[in-house]
């Protein structure tokens, strides 16, 4: 799964900035409670800060991420994220799925929503255990020998 989320960009480079701690927090949460562990996720920004920090898309720069990784599936954080992508993808609702390329992309709930609303958390593991059951099987402890 490749997630991305309009600031994911300063996020990665700056590691610092307004809900940074806390959008980070909340995807460890995510991955713990899925027990989703490294090789099931990566993270790939759409926009990067310019000198000034203001955020730019670079819809060339996310496809090309996109391309290399080559997931089975990409998760974009809110509405935002789908205008900041430029993939040019109609969504009607969060959770709304599409293919294109021969890949699934999902709108997901924005950072904000994760982070401000415990119940859109829950909505969004259990939409994730349910759709992806398969990759979370893989990861769950396996018993004693």
């Amino acid at each position: 799964m490749l997630w991305s989320y309009p600031e994911l960009g300063r996020d990665l480079l700056l590691k610092e900035g307004p809900g940074c701690k806390e959008r980070s927090a909340c995807f460890r949460g995510i991955f713990e409670r899925l027990s989703l562990f490294r090789g099931t996720s990566v993270f790939w920004p759409m926009a990067l800060p310019d000198e000034s920090g203001n955020m730019v898309s670079n819809p060339e720069m996310f496809l090309s991420g996109i391309k290399l990784l080559n997931p089975k599936a990409v998760l974009l954080c809110g509405p935002e994220a789908v205008s900041a992508s430029r993939l040019g993808l109609d969504f009607s609702h969060t959770y709304d799925e599409r293919l294109s390329g021969g890949r699934l992309f999902i709108l997901f709930p924005s950072t904000g929503q994760l982070i401000e609303n415990r119940q859109a958390f829950d909505a969004a593991c259990e939409y994730l255990q349910s759709r992806f059951a398969e990759i979370c099987a893989l990861h769950q402890p396996k018993g004693k020998l």
